[in-house]
């Protein structure tokens, strides 16, 4: 599963030069290596040719150069920028997959709840720019958790609400647990990061929203745990299976994420 991804040049214009290069290449991870080469001085050093309207390389004058395709870029140290993207190119796709998943459960399980919500992330995620799609991503799942959250709260607070309930909401927030290696790959590097500058503020929220989440379902899995079992043998004391179950509920939710 493929994801695009436009890089802006120097003067904040899209590329010309990355998307000659991805054309020729087909491979996304390559293509931004050669491109972020092309910024390099052992480029400088050889490329004689002129620069387009964005001040770049043309890379028809030197695509069939020796010192292009003989490049080593294990050795050639480039810019953060080119590891964020190719973070970026291997994360988008693991998102998608895990909404994927999200969308099979709920459709099987029966429940229309949501799905299009996640749906329409997929498809935003699928069909536009990691540019353009990333920040538009980061804004419907912040409606989307916080609404989920909001859903959890009352749930929670609510005795006779089914523990079922509870767990499809947190299943449903984990679609979004990958923001936080979202959020670390666009912070190691500056000039990535002002890209995305005013989305990060908006990550944290969500993924403040998903841990409260979390913590809600634990602790209602954990009263319903007590009651059932209080239920069966009530010479047990319930604070003793709340500490009890508390351990184990941590220790099944780290164990299945």
């Amino acid at each position: 599963m493929n994801c695009k991804l436009n890089i802006k040049a120097d003067n904040g214009a899209n590329s010309k030069l990355y998307l000659d290069i991805l054309a020729d290449s087909k491979n996304p991870k390559q293509a931004v290596d050669t491109y972020f080469y092309t910024k390099t001085k052992e480029f400088k050093k050889f490329y004689q040719g002129t620069l387009d309207e964005n001040g770049e390389p043309i890379y028809s004058q030197f695509s069939q150069e020796a010192y292009v395709h003989e490049a080593d870029f294990n050795n050639i140290e480039l810019e953060n920028s080119a590891e964020v993207y190719k973070k970026l190119l291997d994360d988008v796709p693991k998102l998608m997959d895990v909404l994927s998943a999200r969308i099979d459960y709920l459709r099987n399980s029966g429940s229309k709840d949501h799905i299009k919500q996640l749906t329409d992330i997929y498809t935003l995620l699928e069909t536009q720019p990691i540019n353009t799609s990333i920040p538009r991503f980061i804004e419907m799942s912040k409606g989307h958790v916080f609404n989920l959250k909001r859903a959890a709260e009352k749930a929670f607070a609510d005795p006779a609400s089914d523990i079922r309930t509870m767990a499809s909401y947190y299943k449903i927030s984990q679609s979004y647990s990958i923001l936080s290696d979202l959020k670390q790959a666009l912070t190691l590097d500056s000039e990535v990061g002002e890209i995305f500058d005013e989305q990060l503020n908006s990550m944290s929220t969500v993924i403040d929203n998903i841990n409260t989440i979390e913590n809600l379902y634990i602790n209602k899995s954990i009263d319903f745990l007590t009651e059932e079992f209080h239920k069966r043998d009530q010479t047990w004391v319930k604070e003793k299976l709340k500490k009890s179950y508390g351990i184990l509920s941590v220790t099944l939710i780290s164990l299945t994420k």
